[in-house]
């Protein structure tokens, strides 16, 4: 009997944990809408959690628990705290796909770049930014569509793009490496800059869709 080998594409069910409730009141973490960290470290002796935004100087509570019950949250901050979490199904493809780090930022609205995609009709390779097209909703299968940019046709030259900006980390080169692989996992990675003749620090989005870069205030 001959020896089969058999090759297996591993599910992956991708929850995004921002929009969990659940997941604020067990592990005391939460992510904003922004970025913005939501902690519940303040823990009282009466067994009372108290989650919030962790600024010392602008500290404003969202939610709060008592004995394991809600107690309180916002107005402004309950949609997120009970919304119904997105979710994506993925198929990673013998070891080939989305590492968790991209699909956690893709799921949050985030573009990222891949060198090793492959056209389902042809099966020719090819490289793209991607991006779930969360405007749409989910389709008839429970998950968001995607929206591909293709390299370099469609035009999309990051190093370009950075070049047209006064940002310190391209200076170092090892910086500049760096700062470009993080944007290409869709992260937001923190930059210096300038901004009205004065040294700033702003977080820096790839936006391929547009073919530029967002600046936002940390």
């Amino acid at each position: 009997m001959k020896n089969r080998k058999k090759i297996y594409k591993k599910k992956v069910l991708l929850i995004f944990l921002p929009l969990l409730a659940a997941a604020v009141l067990t592990t005391g973490f939460f992510m904003l809408g922004g970025g913005k960290e939501v902690s519940g470290d303040t823990i009282s002796d009466k067994g009372k959690v108290d989650f919030s935004l962790p600024d010392a100087a602008n500290k404003q509570t969202l939610a709060t628990m008592e004995e394991g019950k809600v107690n309180f949250v916002t107005k402004e901050f309950r949609g997120t705290f009970y919304g119904k979490p997105a979710s994506q199904t993925l198929w990673p493809d013998r070891g080939k796909g989305f590492t968790v780090q991209q699909a956690a930022q893709m799921i949050q609205g985030y573009a990222v770049y891949r060198n090793d995609l492959v056209n389902f009709l042809s099966g020719e390779p090819h490289s793209a930014w991607v991006k779930f097209d969360m405007d749409k909703g989910v389709g008839a299968n429970g998950n968001f569509n995607q929206q591909q940019y293709h390299d370099p046709q469609y035009g999309f030259n990051l190093p370009k793009v950075l070049d047209n900006y006064k940002i310190g980390e391209l200076a170092v080169p090892e910086k500049r490496k760096k700062l470009e692989a993080d944007l290409r996992n869709g992260l937001t990675p923190l930059v210096s800059t300038e901004k009205d003749g004065k040294p700033v620090k702003l977080l820096l989005e790839a936006i391929p869709r547009y073919g530029k870069l967002n600046f936002y205030t940390p």
